[in-house]
């Protein structure tokens, strides 16, 4: 018969026989289950047949299977994985026992004996203890007992022996897959759990840039127990207890993935640990060991190589990863420039205090100035770059005594900085509709001359009390230095914004380096527009009365005063 029917007939039928994947019945210890399935207490079979006349078919990638009950049989193994697992020297035999010995594989399906095969905790059960209890504890075990056994998450034909040299990088993927393989695979799922599903396809929406996280952080980092130090990697929790505090991780200090990553390979006891207990003939282990310079302690297990702090963060210096490294000497400058602006304010406004005249401001009118179209933006502008600066700055510096929850702020980030970005075009559209905007651009002859004079209000006039230069009417509502403030607002400031901020939001649009390099400025911008916010906000107390510019932009009128002498009586 030709090999291929062969083996098409072999993965129709041989789930009848015994073969694949066995399951258990809920309940009872986990050594009951899936994973221990067979004999606990079989010892490998001695036979004629080698792994290599297995491979002569299961070696084939187009060998596939599908169970009457729509469960797919695993029956493909990847000769060249094989070969580089922590198996490749077995033969398939010691762990597959036909029921009739070398005449069990010479029939399709093949006689395979449950009984007489070994398993996982045959070879395993010594050091492992603590594996089976942290399995019976998981929140996979409580659902669907034995069901999920040792070879779910680790392939035994495919299993790499973790190395002290290995990186947490290239353990991703590799650890994630079997996750991935099960919670998006309906047929699995219904088989484990009994239930039908519509939509199993590891949503996480609550998580920013969920993609990158998948592509970056194994998913046992926030679904074991986070405050053990290394965690128990196999003590799955519920969604419920799983970690989803953003900062555990995105922090400078104490941060969960950079201990993850510079211990990865540090297992406890550790590869190395079962030195000397006689599990295994450990001459390579040893030798491997020598040649990465790890020192072996026969009096303790083994520790194994972690990498300093130091080193983890200069291998995420190009990245766009927020919270957990950052240009420091940026954000010493940036906030030495805002504290400098406040501290300015609060002694130009103390010096307008002391220097103010003895005489007594009387409302004689008010005139029409603000639009309601220039007054509702203005607000909602304001309103939405104090959310902005709010959440920026607590995704910038996440854990912080004021900072909010990290990833609420990035959702209320991205929504806000939006609405401003919309909030922006149509109050432009308006303006240059209705041809207000030409409120916003300077005369430009004489220009100078001008600003002089403001400066020279703001430096000086304001704390005698000398009238303004440029005071507020319906047909120019702001000064030279307002103007040309505002120019350099409206065509640098906001469009370095948004060009900086959109591949952040939209992370296909951008390189992680250059994402970056956008993110450091982004932030300068915003502190700019914060050191703006500021100055804003205090020299609108500079009117005649300091509430007097405010109350104007809530109703729309400005106020017209007159200066009475201080022994004039009120009327």
């Amino acid at each position: 018969m030709n090999a291929r029917y062969l083996c098409a007939i072999l993965a129709l039928l041989i789930l009848t026989a015994g073969g694949g994947t066995v399951l258990a019945e809920e309940g009872g210890p986990a050594t009951d289950g899936a994973l221990a399935a067979g004999n606990p207490t079989a010892v490998p079979v001695v036979s004629a047949l080698t792994s290599a006349n297995c491979l002569k078919c299961h070696g084939k990638p187009e060998l596939r299977g599908v169970t009457e009950r729509g469960a797919t049989l695993r029956l493909h193994i990847p000769e060249k994985d094989y070969r580089n697992g922590a198996h490749g020297r077995m033969n398939c035999v010691e762990c597959h026992a036909g029921s009739e010995g070398d005449k069990s594989f010479a029939v399709v399906p093949h006689k395979l004996s449950r009984e007489e095969s070994p398993t996982c905790l045959n070879c395993h059960q010594k050091g492992f203890n603590h594996v089976v209890a942290e399995v019976e504890k998981s929140n996979h075990y409580k659902k669907v007992g034995g069901k999920v056994g040792c070879g779910d998450c680790h392939d035994p034909h495919a299993l790499r022996p973790k190395m002290p040299e290995d990186r947490y990088a290239d353990a991703v993927s590799r650890d994630n897959a079997a996750c991935v393989a099960c919670h998006t695979d309906l047929n699995r799922f219904r088989e484990l759990t009994g239930r039908t599903v519509y939509n199993q396809n590891l949503s996480h929406e609550f998580l920013p840039e969920k993609d990158k996280h998948f592509a970056v952080v194994r998913c046992v980092e926030c679904h074991t127990p986070a405050e053990l130090g290394a965690g128990e990697p196999h003590r799955l929790l519920p969604k419920e207890e799983s970690l989803r505090d953003c900062t555990a991780c995105h922090r400078e200090k104490n941060s969960l993935y950079i201990s993850r990553v510079r211990t990865y390979a540090d297992l406890t006891p550790g590869a190395g640990g079962f030195l000397g207990k006689g599990l295994f003939d450990e001459a390579d282990l040893v030798k491997k060991l020598r040649q990465a310079k790890v020192e072996l302690n026969p009096n303790e297990p083994l520790r194994e190589r972690e990498i300093p702090v130091a080193e983890v963060k200069a291998s995420l210096a190009g990245s766009y990863a927020p919270g957990i490294i950052r240009p420091t000497g940026l954000d010493h400058k940036g906030g030495l420039a805002l504290l400098a602006v406040f501290v300015l304010s609060l002694c130009h406004g103390a010096a307008r205090f002391v220097g103010r005249r003895g005489g007594r401001l009387e409302e004689i009118g008010s005139e029409k100035v603000y639009p309601l179209y220039v007054r509702l933006p203005h607000w909602l502008n304001a309103v939405l770059f104090l959310v902005l600066a709010a959440t920026g700055l607590s995704i910038r510096f996440p854990g912080f005594p004021l900072s909010l929850p990290m990833g609420g702020s990035v959702t209320v980030h991205d929504t806000a900085a939006i609405l401003l970005a919309a909030n922006f075009l149509a109050f432009l559209l308006v303006e240059l509709v209705t041809g207000d905007i030409r409120q916003y651009a300077p005369h430009w002859r004489g220009l100078g001359g001008r600003l002089g004079r403001q400066l020279g209000y703001y430096l000086w006039g304001v704390f005698r009390g000398a009238p303004k230069p440029f005071p507020v009417t319906r047909e120019q509502r702001f000064n030279p230095l307002q103007q040309l403030t505002y120019l350099v607002v409206f065509w640098i400031g906001v469009p370095l914004l948004v060009l900086s901020g959109v591949p952040l939001l939209v992370s296909e649009l951008a390189t992680e380096t250059s994402r970056a390099e956008l993110a450091s400025i982004h932030y300068v911008v915003a502190l700019v527009s914060l050191a703006f916010l500021i100055l804003h906000g205090y020299l609108s107390t500079t009117g005649a009365r300091p509430s007097t510019l405010i109350r104007g932009m809530i109703s729309g009128r400005h106020s017209l005063f007159r200066e009475v002498p201080p022994d004039k009586p009120k009327d």
